[in-house]
């Protein structure tokens, strides 16, 4: 059974009338798919076994059982299905808009047979059908994002989201046959496009949190100089392009899916280069070169990169950039003048990256085609702070290492993550290098102070109280179920709500069930603070370290329940809310600091102490902390929830069960 078969079954057990329907609209476009491509016969296949693919790419993406898994209502699988079964019926009028035409067409059975389709359906079946076309835009197209149908949930984005993306993975060889194309007079517009299909052997669609695969036979052709009659790249270039458009196709669809269906990357892999180079390391095209036109272009040059086909890629290293020591009247951390095809390397990232892959610095020089001495050359870092720090090698040699790395692009000095904390502080612990034949190891000259500790509140001082948090806690307390509070949390990750706009709309939920000073008051007499908070605080006081909190917690929750030990706080960041004269929830006002606002907040408590962010601690516990090593504090985790402590991109160090708040000392005071 194919996974298009196993959705069409899934939908069978839970609604078998949409099921019903479903088969036959299934079978009478049938008729007509065969005559799709006579109106764009220079095109490459959108036939009926274009429409196979994608029906089983949608099965991949979504699963075998989304409704069984609430992923998906039964109404929204039969509405996906029949959008992807008819989403290119509208070529049999020709190439141009046949998004729209299809749509009509749609339209144009459903007044034919009303008992097939509802008019109710037809407006999210049309926008999920005109949605494919990348040019349709699906915020303007779907400007509703849940709707009620018939009893059942519709969210008109998602399925368009879904279907769009299931349709731009159908890019394997099966859609540009050779056979074919040598009996079709494909016009030179074409052939590159053609041409890029035949070089994929395959796309592989991961499980939900993974990555989508495509796997590319290069051939000696394609490296040629000779530029393309239409667009005047060279082959390499447009193919760039075209992956970095997959991309942003699926970084924008992203939006819409998450978390229920999210891929995380996109993930190239070159299994076969002419010329005995072997096959290229898999290259990842991540959300950050798929949010727009610039980013994607970012994305298709480091992918040249990593082929090698341009020789030079040009510095962009700014003029200054933070030191280690900024704040304490040193110069800053200045890369070494190099010459124009040169590079500087940042060597706390490559030791990083290498160790991340576990690679020897022998096999990584094997795989990246250089000597083990530059590798070892570059992982060394002189002791003084400026400006002889890192070490600079051929921009060549620097994307073979890239490449052999899987991390394109991240090497050169000169990018905002240089000094993070994650860098710094891995390789102070883990490098070692022998000296005078002693045996003995040296670390890296480099203990920072700590100026400041800035801790999270709701678990990190606090007890677990079961698996609410408190804002699930008031919503629960006056009615609300833990979905409805979800919701909108969801809105606010994938961005459709600002931070205040999430605020401001649960407290006209919260104030329409009368939500009051009593409700809290409840709610804070079952919070515990852990062990040692107040000792801690006056220990960091009295070694001159000051105290922060950032959360996105409650303020009046966090003043009393510190009582006295709230003055030794120099700073609380946190959602306040206010009452009315009758002690009814009035207003909630929010702070930009929580989320991704946690690294900016710290930035700002290193600048107002005139010390490094590395100078800075940070103790959090959960998801919404790990924006904070993006700061280049050092991070602590403690007592972990729902992430994961061991991920050095974003802890620099944790404590998986701690018992006492003075646990974190050691690793405010350097001991740890």
């Amino acid at each position: 059974m194919s996974k298009h078969e196993s959705l069409v079954e899934n939908l069978r057990r839970h609604n078998a009338g949409l099921a019903a329907i479903y088969l036959v609209l299934r079978t009478s476009l049938a008729q007509m798919q065969n005559r799709w491509c006579s109106s764009w016969p220079e095109g490459n296949d959108h036939g009926p076994d274009h429409i196979d693919r994608v029906l089983e790419n949608l099965a991949r993406l979504v699963g075998s059982s989304p409704i069984d898994a609430n992923r998906l209502s039964a109404f929204e699988v039969f509405l996906a299905l029949t959008g992807a079964t008819a989403h290119d019926v509208g070529i049999v009028h020709g190439r141009e808009e046949h998004a729209q035409r299809s749509a009509q067409i749609i339209r144009e059975i459903s007044q034919r047979n009303e008992l097939l389709l509802d008019e109710a359906w037809l407006d999210i079946l049309r926008a999920i059908i005109v949605c494919h076309s990348s040019s349709a835009n699906i915020e303007e197209v779907c400007p509703v994002v849940e709707r009620t149908i018939a009893g059942e949930q519709v969210r008109p984005r998602r399925l368009s989201a879904l279907v769009r993306l299931a349709d731009e993975l159908d890019e394997d060889f099966r859609r540009a046959q050779k056979w074919i194309q040598r009996n079709v007079k494909v016009p030179p517009a074409s052939e590159p496009y053609w041409r890029f299909s035949q070089r994929i052997s395959g796309i592989r669609i991961e499980d939900v949190g993974q990555d989508i695969v495509v796997d590319v036979n290069l051939k000696p052709e394609d490296f040629a100089d000779s530029r393309l009659p239409t667009t005047g790249q060279t082959f390499l270039e447009f193919m760039a392009d075209k992956f970095a458009k997959i991309n942003c196709e699926r970084t924008r669809c992203m939006k819409h899916l998450a978390p229920d269906f999210v891929r995380k990357r996109l993930t190239v892999r070159v299994v076969e280069r002419p010329g005995g180079l072997g096959p290229l390391p898999q290259f990842d095209f991540n959300d950050e070169m798929g949010e727009n036109a610039t980013a994607a272009k970012l994305g298709a040059r480091r992918f040249l990169d990593a082929l090698e086909v341009r020789s030079q890629r040009k510095a962009t290293r700014p003029r200054s950039t933070p030191s280690l020591s900024q704040g304490r009247g040193r110069n800053a951390l200045a890369a070494p003048a190099t010459h124009e095809d040169h590079a500087v390397v940042n060597a706390f990232k490559l030791f990083f990256f290498r160790s991340q892959k576990q690679l020897s610095v022998y096999r990584l020089a094997q795989d990246a085609r250089v000597e083990p001495q530059l590798i070892q050359r570059l992982e060394q870092v002189n002791r003084a702070h400026a400006p002889d720090c890192f070490k600079s090698a051929t921009r060549n040699e620097v994307a073979r290492i890239e490449a052999a790395l899987n991390c394109v692009g991240r090497l050169e000095y000169g990018q905002a993550d240089d000094l993070l904390a994650a860098y710094l502080m891995y390789y102070m612990v883990n490098y070692r290098t022998k000296r005078h034949g002693s045996g003995k190891n040296s670390r890296f000259n480099f203990a920072p102070d700590t100026k400041a500790v800035v801790f999270d509140f709701g678990g990190t001082l606090t007890k677990r109280q079961g698996p609410l948090s408190t804002w699930e806690k008031m919503w629960t307390a006056v009615g609300y179920s833990v979905e409805d509070a979800g919701q909108l949390h969801k809105q606010f990750i994938i961005g459709k709500l600002s931070h205040q706009a999430w605020c401001d709309i649960t407290c006209d939920r919260l104030r329409a069930k009368n939500f009051s000073r009593g409700h809290m008051k409840k709610i804070i007499a079952e919070i515990e603070l852990v062990p040692g908070l107040k000792s801690t605080f006056e220990k960091l006081q009295s070694a001159g370290i000051s105290v922060y909190i950032v959360s996105g917690s409650v303020r009046e929750i966090i003043v009393e329940k510190l009582n006295d030990a709230f003055p030794m706080v120099k700073e609380v960041k946190a959602n306040e809310i206010v009452y009315d004269d009758a002690g009814v929830i009035k207003a909630i006002l929010g702070h930009s600091f929580d989320f991704a606002g946690k690294a900016e907040y710290i930035k700002r408590v290193a600048n107002d102490l005139k010390c490094a962010p590395i100078e800075v601690l940070f103790v959090g516990n959960s998801l919404n902390d790990t924006w904070a090593s993006e700061s280049g504090a050092r991070t602590l985790c403690v007592n972990p929830s729902l992430v994961n402590p061991y991920d050095t991109r974003c802890w620099t160090d944790f404590i998986q069960d701690m018992s006492n708040l003075e646990e974190v000392l050691p690793f405010a005071q350097g001991r740890a």
